[in-house]
């Protein structure tokens, strides 16, 4: 059973992301609340693991992480590619839209990361970094972005995002 996104609506770049500028990125599995997969310095924290955090250099041509195997990569122009590797794993852009993110117009880009270890799907703006992800395991998991801005966003955007009006969700 593959994720079909038109089901889900996906609410919630420069080279660093919010996590790199020390903030803690939530992202909580929406069909198994409440696991967390949470990205927090040079660490994830996915399923009571703790692993390193891995980013792509800065004068990489993609934006991308790998911690314990979870792996991500997009382009940082991504509206030029339709696929790329990186790492091993093969990704393909299977749409690309606009709509509305936390009351921002963004264009989210639905890309299939096809590896090893099966299917991944993603959900990513420019603006806000990514917004979601998940497949199909023993059961599906679909980890959706609590924050105002995802892994890979840009350094600036929880300052736009707080102009825009958006609202922090604050973790104890």
């Amino acid at each position: 059973m593959q994720i079909r996104w038109n089901i889900f609506f996906a609410v919630g770049m420069a080279c660093l992301s919010s996590v790199a500028n020390g903030e803690i990125i939530y992202y909580t599995d929406l069909f198994n609340p409440p696991t967390q997969i949470i990205f927090e310095n040079n660490h994830v924290t996915a399923f009571d693991l703790l692993s390193p955090l891995k980013r792509c250099a800065v004068k990489s041509k993609f934006i991308c992480f790998n911690a314990n195997g979870l792996k991500f990569a997009i382009p940082k122009n991504p509206a030029e590619q339709q696929r790329w590797s990186y790492d091993g794993v093969t990704y393909t852009r299977k749409k690309m839209q606009k709509m509305g993110v936390l009351g921002q117009e963004v264009t989210v880009y639905f890309i299939q990361q096809q590896g090893k270890n099966g299917t991944l799907e993603f959900i990513y703006s420019m603006e806000r970094g990514l917004l979601a992800f998940g497949g199909v395991f023993e059961k599906p998991k679909f980890f959706f972005l609590e924050n105002d801005c995802g892994f890979g966003s840009p350094s600036d955007c929880n300052l736009k995002a707080r102009q825009d009006g958006a609202s922090q969700r604050r973790h104890p």
